[in-house]
C-alpha cells in the first residue's frame, strides 16, 4: 500500500468535527457560564436581604447600645473604687450592651431568633433602666447635666421606645388634643419635681416642702382634667390655668434659684419644664377660640 493510500485511509477512518457540533459545545458552555452567574447572584442577593433584615432589627437597640457605651466611659471617667452607686451604674451599662450584642449576634448566626427573645429581653431592658435611672440621676452618681446623666436617661427613652413600641409621632398629631397633652408633659414634670424634692427634706425643708405639694396637687389635677376635662365649666378651667401658672412660677423661681435645685439636674429641668407647661397651658386658655374641649 502507498503512502497516498495511507493518507486517505487516515482520513477516511477520521470523523471531522462539523460546524453544528463547535456551536453546540459553545452554546453549552455559555450556558454554564450563565448558570454559575444566575448562582453567584442569587447567594449575593440572599446576603443583601439577609444584612439588610438584620441591621434593620439591629436598629431597634442600636441606640440602646450608644448610650450604654456613653455611660461606661462617664463611670470610667470617674471611677473609685468601693463606691457603690458607681458600680451600680456601670453594671445597668453592661448588661444592657451584653443583652443587645447577645442578641444581634444570635439574629445573625441564627435568622428569626429575635422573633421569640425580642420580647422578653426588651422587656426586662426597660425594667433594667427604669430603675438604673432613676437610681442614677437621682440618688447618684450623675445628678446634675452631663454625659452619664444624658446617657442613662436617653438609656431609658430608647428602651422605651423599643420595648413599648410608643410612636412619639402619635403624641404630636391630632390623636391627642393640645389641652391632653400639656396635661400630659405638666404631669410628668411634676413627678419628676416630687421624686426629686425628697432627698432635700432634711437640708431644704420648706422649699422641698413646697415643690413636694406643688407637684402633687398637679399630678391629681392633671389626673382628673386628663379624664373629666370636656365636662368642666370653661370659666373653672380658667381660673385653674391662673392659678397653676402662679404656683408654678414660684416653685421654678423658688427652688432653682434659691434651692435645692442650684444645678442642672432632674429637679432643675422638671421645674422649669412645669412651668413652661404651664405658661402655655394658661395661654392656650386664654386665646382659643372654641370654648368647648
Amino acid at each position: 500500500m502507498t503512502t497516498k493510500d495511507n493518507e486517505e485511509s487516515v482520513e477516511v477512518g477520521v470523523s471531522p468535527i462539523s460546524d453544528d457540533d463547535e456551536i453546540m459545545e459553545v452554546n453549552q458552555a455559555a450556558d454554564n457560564s450563565s448558570e454559575a452567574d444566575v448562582d453567584v447572584e442569587e447567594a449575593e442577593s440572599v446576603v443583601i436581604i439577609s444584612t439588610k433584615a438584620w441591621s434593620e432589627v439591629a436598629k431597634s437597640f442600636l441606640y440602646v447600645e450608644v448610650s450604654s457605651v456613653v455611660l461606661i466611659f462617664a463611670c470610667i471617667g470617674i471611677w473609685t473604687r468601693g463606691d457603690p452607686y458607681l458600680a451600680y451604674a456601670l453594671s445597668v451599662a453592661i448588661i444592657s450592651l451584653l443583652a443587645c450584642i447577645a442578641m444581634q449576634v444570635g439574629e445573625f448566626v441564627k435568622p428569626s431568633f429575635l422573633e421569640t427573645t425580642e420580647k422578653p429581653v426588651s422587656l426586662f431592658l426597660f425594667i433594667w433602666w427604669v430603675l438604673g435611672t432613676g437610681v442614677i440621676t437621682f440618688r447618684a452618681p450623675f445628678v446634675t447635666a452631663g454625659n452619664g446623666y444624658f446617657s442613662a436617661w436617653a438609656g431609658l427613652v430608647f428602651t422605651t421606645h423599643w420595648a413599648l413600641k410608643v410612636d412619639i409621632s402619635k403624641l404630636s398629631g391630632d390623636e391627642m388634643d393640645k389641652v391632653r397633652k400639656t396635661l400630659l408633659i405638666f404631669g410628668v414634670c411634676a413627678a419628676f419635681v416630687m421624686f426629686a424634692c425628697i432627698p432635700y427634706f432634711k437640708t431644704y425643708t420648706g422649699h422641698a416642702a413646697w415643690g413636694f405639694s406643688v407637684a402633687v396637687v398637679t399630678i391629681i389635677s392633671c389626673g382628673v382634667l386628663q379624664r373629666m376635662h370636656e365636662d368642666v365649666n370653661p370659666k373653672m378651667l380658667k381660673f385653674f390655668a391662673i392659678i397653676m401658672f402662679g404656683i408654678w412660677a414660684v416653685e421654678a423661681c423658688l427652688l432653682t434659684f434659691d434651692g435645692p435645685f442650684l444645678a442642672a439636674g432632674n429637679g432643675y429641668f422638671a421645674s422649669w419644664g412645669g412651668f413652661l407647661a404651664a405658661t402655655y397651658f394658661l395661654n392656650h386658655i386664654l386665646t382659643r377660640e372654641d370654648e368647648i374641649l
